[in-house]
């Protein structure tokens, strides 16, 4: 089974959520974390780098709880 980190653009921002199927049906899960599409200083850049790396541990432990059951 594969959990999968998706982006989608909504109001200036880029909205990060979970896709992934469970028991045949399809889930999105919004993470409520946000990205800027056009980082102009190295502090925007360096948060989107955090938020990108934590949702990838959501992303990874969502897959874990997923295959255990």
């Amino acid at each position: 089974m594969k959990v999968a980190l998706r982006q989608r653009e909504k109001n200036g921002k880029i909205s990060l959520y979970l896709d992934y199927y469970q028991k045949g049906k399809r889930k999105l899960e919004y993470l409520g974390m946000y990205l800027k599409i056009k980082p102009r200083t190295p502090e925007e850049r360096e948060l989107n780098n955090k938020t990108l790396k934590l949702a990838e541990s959501i992303r990874a432990k969502r897959q874990l709880e997923i295959q255990t059951g």
